[in-house]
């Protein structure tokens, strides 16, 4: 017995190679994708509250695979003290349990604090956000080594298509943050900032949106602000989770207007197609120049 539990407890990822181990990704793979991430982001200035990364609670969120590793070992030794424990048959009914379709999705939804189901309410419905990433969030380093050590242990008894959908839900926050980058880096290119020639008046304005709670509320709340009858006079645009407990997001633009009245027609638009979206929203600050 010895041996299996310094196995588990010097490799608790049997399924990820040893040198991954050795450089684990919150070291290389993660600052690759902070500065993949980075790179397509805009240059619109942020003097209020800043993004945190904590609250979206990613993979690359600091302290997220410290904890992540320490379920992984709490999980892999409660395996082997029931493994010893429970006989063969025993073992063969809860693994039919497991293979249930019911539970394969359940636990990749949790596991990523639910947020296909958010991605689904704000397509559907002018709601807001449901606060499943305010509830489940903090709880995901826990609950994503689960999913993937069922996973690996299911892998030769379940469909490779069905594998993959469990994956994509339980990721679907990290995919989601990198879409809303790269969308948001081209959207800013294809304006490129064609309105200002053409306009006597630019203004930074910063909107306090206080319903945030996850990276599909971001999401949200970009597509709200393009797709609103002024898009055209707005040359860049970001929304981000800010600091603190609970809910609580921002959203900056640059715009551009004949006079302060395109000026404000344009805040109007923008702050109403967010209401609509199911969003508290207000303006925070405005400089015009």
């Amino acid at each position: 017995m010895a041996l299996p539990m310094a196995t588990a407890f010097a490799n608790p990822f049997p399924f990820l190679p040893q040198k991954l181990l050795n450089n684990p990704p919150s070291t290389a793979f993660i600052s690759t994708t902070k500065r993949f991430i980075n790179s397509n982001s805009n240059n619109v200035e942020v003097k209020g509250p800043k993004q945190t990364i904590d609250k979206y609670h990613l993979i690359w969120s600091p302290s997220f695979w410290k904890k992540a590793a320490m379920a992984t070992i709490i999980y892999k030794s409660i395996q082997l003290l029931l493994a010893s424990r429970i006989n063969l048959s025993s073992a063969g009914r809860i693994s039919s349990c497991h293979q249930s379709k019911i539970t394969a999705l359940v636990l990749p939804l949790l596991s990523s604090s639910c947020c296909a189901v958010q991605l689904v309410i704000n397509a559907l419905s002018g709601w807001g956000c449901a606060g499943f990433n305010t509830v489940l969030g903090p709880v995901r380093p826990l609950l994503l080594p689960l999913l993937l050590l069922s996973t690996w242990n299911l892998l030769p008894q379940r469909s490779l298509g069905w594998t993959a959908l469990s994956l994509f839900l339980a990721f679907l926050p990290e995919l989601m943050y990198i879409f809303n980058s790269i969308t948001r880096n081209r959207w800013k290119k294809q304006n490129n900032d064609t309105s200002l020639q053409n306009n006597a008046l630019t203004a930074n304005i910063q909107l306090a949106i206080p319903t945030m709670g996850c990276i599909a509320c971001v999401n949200k709340i970009d597509t709200s602000i393009r797709q609103c009858e002024s898009a055209a006079s707005i040359t860049q645009e970001k929304s981000w989770l800010t600091e603190g407990p609970g809910k609580g997001g921002m959203a900056e633009l640059k715009i551009s207007g004949q006079s302060t009245e395109d000026i404000d027609k344009v805040i109007q638009n923008v702050v109403t197609a967010i209401e609509n979206a199911g969003f508290e929203c207000k303006t925070e600050r405005l400089h015009i120049d």
